[in-house]
């Protein structure tokens, strides 16, 4: 598992909360880390995610990869997840990729969901930033099918149908 300053561990795993899965952890560590990791889960079911955060989401598994970095007591922190036929709420997202890094107490985010709608041309992409004290990312949308939220409306409601465009930010403290 380990020579002198290197590190490596593989291992797998059998989860009560039903994420099984395998990671590997590679790189040294001495009065600073260089860890890089890896990790791909087992699928995830609606049923899992209803019990966890009350949203039906499934996915065929998880992709996860990401560094860690520098001292112990102010690390940087890389995670990269990639995951393909994502489905929330029936819905599918054909692929989704999801990046967040940590430095210095300010976490940068990336993500993009791509194959939307039947079609399969939607986009949405997120870039931006935040913080426990502030919130500032810009999304982009194109081709976002409005029937999406129609699982969110009342049932007396009108049932929703076209495409959603557009640019905006989401910023707060």
């Amino acid at each position: 598992i380990s020579n002198e300053n290197n590190l490596e561990i593989n291992s797998t795993w059998k989860s009560t909360k039903g994420i099984d899965g395998a990671l590997k952890i590679k790189g040294t560590v001495d009065e600073e880390m260089d860890l890089s990791f890896n990790m791909i889960t087992e699928p995830i079911t609606e049923d899992q995610t209803i019990g966890w955060f009350g949203i039906p989401l499934e996915t065929p598994g998880v992709e996860i990869d990401g560094k860690i970095m520098g001292d112990f007591v102010k690390p940087e922190i890389l995670l990269n997840t990639h995951s393909t036929n994502l489905r929330v709420y029936g819905e599918l997202v054909k692929e989704c990729d999801l990046s967040i890094s940590q430095e210095n107490g300010r976490n940068r985010v990336t993500a993009r969901l791509t194959g939307l709608g039947e079609l399969e041309t939607g986009l949405i992409t997120i870039l931006g930033s935040f913080d426990l004290e502030s919130l500032d990312l810009t999304t982009a949308i194109n081709e976002l099918p409005i029937s999406y939220f129609n699982p969110f409306l009342a049932k007396n409601t009108a049932t929703l149908d076209g495409y959603l465009h557009g640019v905006f930010s989401i910023d707060g403290s």
